[in-house]
């Protein structure tokens, strides 16, 4: 079974005022999450750990930043009867801490990862609930030497994150019977390739028009990041 998502690029960004008493009074592995937001027709948060995600380390010196896919399909990796499909998507993103005047003032370089969807409530190691990230974003010594840049009026911390959806992969399991499947999709495709010129025309058309809308939606993404001033000076001053 296929699925394809159309390439589509967005961004979100995540504004916590106080951050200084938030961190401090921030436990290990605890996680500041932000809103759901659509790219690609599909849910996507924030997820911050301002003290790092290992439970065990009280000692963390450094920030942790995630990008989860929290889209509507579940995962149903632990099944018994595990015929379902696994819905997982391939994105572009990067994550930066933004200035006074929403300008990049810390940035990694952008990465790709593929994303689980964990909403359906299933299981999964620590790996699958985070997503795809950075354990190590800013240490807290380079976030201080930078205090005038990155943290805004009233200690408020700024963080965007861009997301580029690059496709879907939809993965399904062997199931009994899946050879007889596949004999008779061969026979439909026998069937077709013997058919009448006047099919192969219409194939041809359809052809045709599938690839001049595949054209327009690239020059409508064109653009992976986007970069929309006025919406995000907009953000950094509510």
């Amino acid at each position: 079974m296929d699925a394809i998502v159309e390439a589509a690029s967005g961004f979100h960004v995540l504004r916590i005022e106080g951050y200084s008493l938030t961190n401090r009074r921030s436990p290990a592995a605890r996680r500041i999450s932000s809103q759901n937001f659509t790219v690609g027709g599909r849910r996507w948060r924030v997820d911050l750990y301002p003290n790092g995600t290992d439970s065990s380390n009280d000692e963390s010196d450094s920030i942790a930043l995630f990008l989860v896919y929290d889209g509507e399909q579940a995962v149903y990796r632990n099944r018994v009867d595990d015929h379902e499909p696994l819905n997982r998507l391939r994105a572009q993103y990067r994550f930066c801490l933004l200035d006074h005047a929403g300008n990049a003032a810390y940035e990694l370089p952008a990465e790709k990862g593929v994303f689980t969807s964990r909403s359906g409530g299933g299981r999964g190691d620590d790996n699958d609930r985070r997503g795809c990230g950075h354990d190590t974003f800013i240490s807290w010594d380079e976030l201080e030497a930078r205090r005038e840049r990155l943290l805004l009026k009233d200690d408020c911390l700024a963080i965007r994150c861009d997301v580029g959806v690059l496709d879907q992969l939809t993965l399904r399991s062997i199931a009994v019977g899946a050879k007889r499947s596949r004999s008779a999709r061969d026979d439909t495709d026998t069937k077709s390739s013997s058919s009448s010129d006047d099919d192969t025309d219409s194939d041809d058309s359809r052809s045709r028009r599938r690839k001049k809308r595949r054209r327009r939606r690239r020059r409508r993404h064109q653009a992976t990041w986007l970069d929309d001033r006025e919406y995000v000076l907009r953000t950094l001053e509510s």
